[in-house]
């Protein structure tokens, strides 16, 4: 168990990504527990944490801070055939995006995101090479945030054009804008690799 406090900070992340208002002080609570067991034939363990971020001031949550996480992870090595086998579930919770505030009302919170992934390893020549199926299968969104687009603004189409500014340069930031929760679909896959280790075998 744990517990951290912050300062009030401008919450941007970077130019693309996270909120541009001021956010805290605020406090952090987490709560983290982690069991393993090995078995004679290869090794379970599961971590279960959970967090809670919100504003000293308005105690209301923190938008894009640390949420539920879930992972269970075994290895197996002794399947037939002289194969070893490791797999790894990971669940990522919903987490709140943005409160909203008078121009955009609207709360966006996150789709939580799921993993699975397995791999399974055959070794030859007392284990100097190593040939390996590996995939995953992903359900979710990553690097999930809200952006602010220009009204009318498509996926697709031409950049946004505005009036310009009182300083006559244009702005394409600033004749009005619509908030929309955004993020990268995360796509399930399959692999091979093959290993090889150089030197007298260990």
């Amino acid at each position: 168990m744990g517990r951290t406090t912050t300062t009030a900070t401008l919450a941007k992340i970077d130019p693309d990504n996270g909120l541009a208002e001021d956010e805290g002080p605020g406090t952090l609570k987490y709560l983290t527990a982690s069991v393993r067991h090995r078995f004679s034939f290869g090794m379970a363990q599961a971590v279960f944490s959970k967090a809670d971020a919100r504003d000293d001031d308005t105690g209301i949550p923190a938008p894009e801070a640390p949420r539920t996480i879930f992972d269970l992870l075994t290895t197996l090595d002794r399947l037939p055939w002289g194969l070893h086998g490791r797999g790894e579930y990971e669940y990522v919770g919903h987490k709140l995006l943005d409160v909203g505030n008078p121009e955009h009302p609207e709360q966006f919170e996150a789709i939580p995101v799921g993993e699975t992934r397995i791999a399974i390893v055959r070794p030859f020549m007392d284990g100097r090479l190593q040939l390996g199926v590996d995939g995953m299968i992903a359900r979710g969104y990553t690097g999930q945030t809200t952006e602010t687009f220009a009204p009318g603004w498509e996926i697709g189409g031409p950049p946004p054009v505005c009036a310009p500014g009182v300083d006559g340069i244009p702005n394409n930031f600033a004749c009005g804008t619509v908030e929309r929760a955004v993020g990268i679909r995360m796509v399930s896959w399959v692999g091979e690799s093959i290993s090889w280790r150089f030197g007298s075998s260990m």
